[in-house]
């Protein structure tokens, strides 16, 4: 099946979902797009490209479609290294591991 999936999808920049993928997509679909955590985004002011994206369009962004990563490498990038928004997230979203693991996925898939 994952060759098919391989043979049907690669030329769109598409692949299989990991396990890790999968969990990772579990934590994101729980942001209920609130908002608290870029209103606490400390990169607001260094990176406005990643304000302006949003930390909410990282999520939407893994959930839909991996081709589209890269064009938001530097965005991704930027928030790396942060943790400033996990604790204001009412829900408990783990946002700088679900940043983390998407910015590993757009380095290697590049």
């Amino acid at each position: 099946a994952e060759a098919r999936f391989i043979a049907n999808y690669a030329p769109d920049g598409l692949r299989p979902m990991s396990l890790a993928d999968r969990a990772m997509g579990i934590a994101a679909s729980k942001c209920i797009s609130c908002g608290l955590c870029e209103l606490g985004c400390e990169l607001a002011a260094v990176a406005p490209a990643t304000r302006a994206m949003g930390i909410e369009a990282v999520f939407r962004l893994y959930s839909k479609s991996t081709a589209e990563m890269p064009a938001a490498r530097d965005a991704i990038g930027a928030c790396v290294s942060c943790k400033g928004c996990d604790p204001l997230c009412p829900v408990g979203v783990p946002i700088s591991s679900i940043v983390r693991h998407v910015a590993a996925q757009v380095t290697s898939n590049e």
